[in-house]
């Protein structure tokens, strides 16, 4: 998958992005903002045509990549409606460790899929990053943007992140 999702970044084509193999007609759109060895980072588009956050998927996940449906053509006369709106990226190397720096940084929230589970595992604020032991501390945050404990995290076990999402922006929102 990695030469197709290359030739989406370069294109910045929107694309639909298949991870889910129990539910196959689920797909996040979006366009590829950058990709190494092992990660992608798309900014998404909603079902509006807004922009709906980052999202980084591990490319071993995807198994079909799909651009220029019609269900894309609806969402980029959305998107041409509104203004297109792409937050730039600037994460080239070690995507997942810088992605996890930048939520810490700046103190944003963000939601993990663990192990492949095809749901959100952890919902919370990036807390510390050890490159070291691969590992991610996350401040937990549950539905109602309470805070709701710690939980250490083995990085290699992130299948999905994302952050900057309405939903994590919501929780952003009740949590202050």
């Amino acid at each position: 998958m990695k030469p197709t999702l290359k030739k989406a970044m370069k294109s910045q084509s929107l694309c639909e992005i298949y991870t889910n193999t129990e539910q196959t007609d689920k797909f996040a759109v979006g366009y590829v903002l950058s990709l190494d060895e092992q990660n992608c980072v798309v900014s998404l588009v909603g079902f509006y045509g807004e922009y709906d956050g980052l999202a980084c998927f591990s490319i071993d996940e995807i198994y079909k990549i799909q651009s220029r449906t019609k269900y894309l053509q609806a969402i980029e006369k959305l998107i041409n409606f509104k203004g297109k709106t792409v937050r730039n990226c600037f994460f080239q190397d070690h995507i997942l460790v810088n992605i996890l720096s930048d939520i810490k940084d700046n103190h944003r929230i963000c939601q993990i899929e663990l192990c492949d589970s095809d749901s959100v595992d952890i919902t919370g604020y990036v807390n510390d990053v050890d490159t070291k032991n691969l590992t991610v501390e996350i401040c937990l945050i549950d539905e109602l943007g309470n805070n709701d404990g710690c939980s250490v995290v083995d990085m290699q076990m992130i299948s999905y992140l994302s952050y900057d999402s309405n939903d994590t922006i919501r929780l952003e929102i009740l949590n202050n």
